[in-house]
């Protein structure tokens, strides 16, 4: 399990999936993703819903996103995959549905305009900013002009320019990402200890976790190292050769 989850197959995933489908769309279609409002929920539209949670609207977007996607799959190594996988299916849903709720209550700020949510993996990336805030240390703390800043600053900016990147679209989309993340953490819900069922773990690992199987730091680290205790043996033992074939011509 160790082994799977240094290798982040499942941020890959989504990594390169988001990644390429957004250039693909924006290159290929005529019509890029321009999220959805009340009525995808209500005309039987699900399965535009569930590809807005794919593929952004634009390359600024794309590449913001796909930067804190690489960035946060170390909760992927720390978690292990299969519950990795499981806090963020169930952060999405939950996001979903107070999106929903969102829209139903709020369907037009003008009264003209339907409420839409931007397109893009906004639910999987600020409900991972939950994680980011409350598990990952500063460790790192300077003072500029009477303010603190540390490593995290950094991200948290990115952050904030995918938020609000499409004005209150965007922000009600992340608002509700960040929601159903927080909403896994609460001890005295269920979410907090759910897993993946049995059969799709083994699925996962027996046929999705090799497309994107990659030498682990561990591994590579522990290759470097035989290879220099190795090293020492292979240059005696060439020494032992030269020195028998210079005995043989003697």
């Amino acid at each position: 399990r160790a082994h799977l989850a240094d290798q982040a197959p499942a941020s890959k995933a989504l990594f390169y999936g988001s990644g390429l489908g957004t250039l693909a769309s924006l290159f290929f279609f005529k019509t890029p993703w321009a999220g959805y409002d009340v009525t995808a929920f209500a005309g039987g539209r699900l399965h535009r819903v569930l590809a807005n949670q794919f593929f952004f609207a634009g390359v600024g977007e794309m590449l913001l996103g796909v930067g804190l996607i690489y960035r946060f799959r170390l909760f992927e190594r720390r978690m292990g995959t299969s519950r990795f996988l499981s806090f963020t299916l169930l952060s999405t849903a939950l996001s979903l549905s107070l999106q929903m709720i969102f829209l139903v209550m709020l369907p037009g700020f003008d009264g003209q305009t339907p409420t839409r949510m931007a397109p893009g993996p906004y639910s999987y990336i600020f409900s991972l900013f939950v994680h980011f805030f409350a598990f990952v240390p500063k460790l790192q703390k300077r003072q500029i002009l009477g303010t603190t800043f540390s490593e995290k600053t950094f991200i948290y900016f990115l952050g904030s320019q995918l938020l609000f990147a499409r004005g209150k679209d965007s922000v009600m989309t992340g608002v509700c990402g960040f929601l159903g993340g927080l909403l896994c953490l609460v001890d005295k819900l269920p979410f907090k200890r759910a897993d993946l069922p049995g059969p799709l773990r083994k699925f996962g690992k027996c046929y999705l976790a090799p497309l994107f199987s990659t030498r682990s730091p561990s591994e590579l680290a522990a290759e470097r190292a035989r290879q220099q205790q190795e090293q020492p043996s292979r240059l005696g033992l060439a020494a032992q050769g030269l020195e028998g074939q210079g005995l043989r011509r003697v």
